[in-house]
């Protein structure tokens, strides 16, 4: 789960392949996004809470306008090519600074 940096939401991840996105005060869901195909193990705001990014075992980061609040297509979608999520979880974490979106916690693939 990740707070949003006003204190309002939380997103959560899902076996379902979904992001859940809920209202911190009556935790009430407020939107499912939903466009991976596999298990999402993370999920974390922006800085300005603007984007939400998730990563999930189809081996995709999405990012998502959490400014709209409503089910979307995400507003982008890659594959990192340095990591293979067979083994191991990525992280994602955003920078509202520099506006890059960093991938950790993977497993380098053998080449």
């Amino acid at each position: 789960c990740s707070w949003s940096p006003d204190g309002t939401h939380i997103a959560s991840c899902s076996w379902d392949k979904t992001v859940k996105v809920w209202d911190a005060k009556t935790f009430t869901l407020v939107t499912t996004l939903e466009s991976h195909t596999a298990l999402v193990f993370c999920c974390n705001w922006s800085l300005l809470g603007t984007h939400i990014a998730s990563s999930s075992y189809d081996n995709t980061v999405k990012v998502w306008d959490a400014q709209k609040l409503i089910a979307s297509d995400p507003v982008v979608s890659f594959k990192p090519q340095s990591i293979n999520n067979t083994d191991h979880q990525t992280k994602v974490m955003m920078s509202s600074v520099s506006k890059e979106i960093a991938t950790y916690g993977g497993r380098l693939q053998d080449k």
